[in-house]
């Protein structure tokens, strides 16, 4: 059975791991600046002991965003993104958000259906951001419905 819960310091080594395969970067350093900051509200997603997925989001006035949000990859496709965002969603209301914001490379296919699954809709693109060729997209979601 996965079930989200916020994420304790104890989960940092195990979260940094994801994050390294999912962006290529060691998060521990940023992840123990921010694990208890009032605006980030993080979260792992876990399997029989093991961190299988996280997210980490912000809230600014009533606005939120998508820091990150990823999944180990031998748990793809096991319904843990669909729980984060279940529990990202719950998060940003809970925390007087209006609406959610985000960015992704055009080319990450999976993560752009998982947004528009959850409602995010493209507001505009962001040539190259990612090196040539690469463009972001921003993408966004009120929470009134």
């Amino acid at each position: 059975m996965i079930f989200v819960r916020e994420m304790q310091e104890s989960d940092i080594d195990a979260v940094s791991e994801i994050n390294k395969e999912a962006f290529g970067k060691d998060a521990k350093a940023d992840l123990k600046k921010i694990l208890g900051l009032p605006q980030y509200y993080c979260y792992v997603a876990e399997s029989d002991g093991t961190v299988c997925g996280f997210l980490e989001l912000t809230v600014a006035a009533d606005e939120a965003e998508i820091v990150f949000i990823a999944t180990k990859n031998n748990y793809k496709r096991q319904g843990v993104a669909n729980l984060l965002m279940s529990k990202l969603v719950e998060a940003a209301k809970e925390n007087g958000a209006k609406k959610i914001f985000l960015e992704v490379e055009t080319s990450n296919l999976p993560a752009i259906y998982l947004y528009t699954k959850f409602g995010f809709r493209e507001m505009y693109r962001r040539k190259d951001y990612y090196g040539k060729n690469k463009d972001a997209i921003i993408l966004s979601r009120p929470l009134d419905f």
